[in-house]
């Protein structure tokens, strides 16, 4: 009886370690997702000619950005890489 014990707790251990990986996965892939779409936004700001001022508001948004991402507040990273889109689209 104590071994089926041992062996069922063996086993609900291993199955809540692959849980946690597969939850540290996805939350790396969410990571990724936001910056890769920042990023996207950022290359389209490379064809353009900011101004100096549109330069540091740029550079601001993407640090902020970068930030929330890291941080997994994706909700605000999409708020401010909207606010990204339309400086760019501004330029």
């Amino acid at each position: 009886m104590m071994l089926k014990f041992v062996k069922s707790a063996t086993a609900g251990a291993a199955a809540l370690a692959w849980l946690g990986v597969v939850a540290t996965s996805a939350a790396a892939n969410e990571k990724q997702s936001c910056l890769k779409s920042t990023f996207e936004v950022a290359q389209t700001a490379q064809t353009k000619s900011p101004s100096e001022g549109q330069l540091q508001k740029l550079e601001a948004l993407l640090t902020e950005i970068e930030t929330a991402c890291e941080a997994g507040k994706f909700g605000e990273a999409d708020t401010k890489r909207k606010a990204l889109a339309s400086l760019v689209a501004s330029m």
